[in-house]
């Protein structure tokens, strides 16, 4: 089973925290040099079993910045979908 998670980038967006099953966040960045018109993949993780409930939680982290310099990223995050796959065994 896998999950992945779309939206756009745009230079007005920022930093997010995507956490799944309550690990660690990891931070990513929306952050483009153009407006993205098409949704973009955000994030995806793959191998998860499929038995299992699962919680994907996404943070608006708001304005990222590189060693405490300004970036120029802004706060916007834009989700589109969240899309899951699973394998259809039976066959």
């Amino acid at each position: 089973m896998a999950v992945g998670l779309t939206g756009l980038t745009t230079p007005a967006s920022g930093a997010y925290n995507v956490s799944l099953d309550s690990e660690e966040p990891v931070t990513f960045s929306a952050r483009a040099s153009f407006t993205s018109s098409s949704p973009t993949l955000l994030y995806l993780r793959t191998g998860l079993d499929p038995s299992v409930m699962h919680l994907l939680e996404v943070v608006n982290a708001g304005p990222s910045s590189a060693a405490g310099q300004d970036t120029g990223a802004g706060s916007l995050l834009v989700l589109a979908a969240i899309n899951v796959t699973t394998v259809d065994s039976a066959g």
